[in-house]
Parts: C-alpha cells; structure tokens; sequence
C-alpha cells in the first residue's frame, strides 16, 4: 500500500499549471513471499504538474512529475525477488481508453540506493538536481537524463570501486520497456570532473 499524509491542490505557485501535491509519501517493500518492513519509497512531497486545459478534457497528460527530498530503495534478495513490483496484475479484462501521459521526473536532494543480494552488487548515490524526460507511457522511447548527482558509493562485494564522487550527466538513452533492454550511444560522463566516454547496450539484468 501507498501512505500519505495529507493531498492538496495548487494552482498559483504554478500557474497557469495546477499541481497535485501528495505529502509525506511512504511505500513499503513489496518482495513476493518475504515479509520486510523496510521502505522502498519516501519523499517530503511528490508533485503532479497539469495542465488544467487537459484535465478539463480528460487528456490525463502529467507535464512534470516532481519528487521532493527522500528516498528510493531498490533491493533484489538472496532468492531472486525484487521489492519494486507493487502494482498487481487487474483481473479485469474489460477494456479502457484511460491513458496517462508523463513527459517528465524530477528530482532534487532525492537518495537511490540499490542492493543486490545475489550478486553482492551496491550502489548508493544522491540525484542532486535532476531531470529525466521522454514518452514514458511508450513501450519504447528516448530518455534523456540531464542534472548533477552525487555518488556515495559503488560497491560489488567488500570492494569499494568509487566513493563520494560528484557526477554530471546529459544522456540520451534508448529504451524498450518491453524488451527490457536500453541502448546508451557514446556519451560523455563528468566524475568529478573528470570525462569518461561510456556508451553500450544491454538489458536489465
């Protein structure tokens, strides 16, 4: 389940745009057989920014989805299960032409910290000023990361291969959701301003 505190309406703080703002947001680990307590997801505020226009024609188009100071915990365990799968299959097979479009995330003081149990994989970073844009409703579309981040750590066993680093980015991706495969072409990454060329192709796993 999905906590909250309290949900309000904006519209003059950005106008001509009316916000949606869920405050205090909090979701637990959603492993398929463990029980966990731990958090997946917190932030101080999750804002949805529309256009009012849209809503009034019931075009569901989120401009900018906003993430306030928190947290999000990837966790993979021992016997292969991921804590993220939080949305169930419907067992409803009627049809809908309800669509929701999201054009783009960003985040600001927000922590992402992954752990692979299996593979004794950690990587501990913080998005410090981010922007993440593309068609995410489109099984297949370009994303484009572009902000400053901070790199706690990047660990695989008991060796630490990068620690407290800053990292600037400007990426274009391609994603197939569907597949579950990106393609990153030759791009540019700052670590403490430092270039590195990095580019490849690969799936999820």
């Amino acid at each position: 389940p999905v906590y909250f505190s309290t949900v309000d309406l904006t519209f003059w703080s950005t106008f001509p745009n009316l916000s949606i703002n869920v405050n205090d947001v909090k979701i637990h680990d959603a492993f398929k057989t463990q029980q966990s307590k731990n958090i997946l997801l917190k932030s101080e505020r999750i804002r949805l920014v529309f256009n009012p226009i849209d809503l009034w024609k019931e075009n569901y188009h989120i401009k900018v989805i906003e993430i306030g100071k928190g947290e999000l915990n990837v966790r993979t365990a021992k016997n292969g299960e991921v804590n993220y799968l939080i949305l169930n299959p419907s067992k409803d097979t009627s049809t809908t032409t309800y669509e929701v479009k999201v054009s783009s995330v960003n985040t600001k003081d927000f922590k992402v910290n992954y752990l692979n149990r299996q593979t004794q994989q950690n990587y501990c970073t913080t998005l410090n000023d981010m922007e993440f844009s593309g068609d995410f409703d489109q099984k297949e579309f370009t994303l484009n990361a572009k902000g400053d981040m901070h790199l706690e750590r990047i660990q695989s066993g008991s060796m630490a291969l990068l620690k407290h680093k800053p990292v600037s980015v400007d990426l274009m991706l391609t994603v197939d959701s569907e597949q579950g495969t990106f393609m990153l072409p030759t791009s540019t990454i700052k670590v403490a301003n430092i270039p590195f060329v990095t580019g490849g192709y690969r799936d999820w796993e």
